[in-house]
Order: C-alpha cells, then structure tokens, then sequence
C-alpha cells in the first residue's frame, strides 16, 4: 500500500528489512500501472507548456 501511495521505495525497503531489490521484486507485482503512471508523470515534468511570463510595461 505504501508503494501504490507514492512512498519512497527505498524507505519501504528499510521498514520491511529487504533491500530495494527484493522489495521491487516481490511487490512490484501488485502495481500493474507503474510503467504508465512513470511515462505521465514524466510527460508532464518535462514536456509541461509554461504561459509566458508577463512583462511590466512602462
């Protein structure tokens, strides 16, 4: 459930006692979007169009 609620990885390995390795191997089963949801979040961080700043006119 921590996984699937965007919990750092690695944090969730050291609650559990695995390393990130064996937590992504035995869990990762049960997150059937990831690959989808990395590729939006992705799109989205770096492919975001920013409205033009507003400049001051004097």
């Amino acid at each position: 459930m921590l996984l699937q609620n965007g919990a750092n990885p690695k944090a969730v390995a050291e609650r559990l006692g695995h390393d990130v390795r064996t937590l992504m191997e035995t869990y990762a089963h049960i997150m059937p979007n990831i690959q989808e949801e990395l590729a939006a979040d992705f799109g989205s961080t770096f492919y975001r169009k920013e409205k033009p700043k507003k400049r001051n006119a004097k």
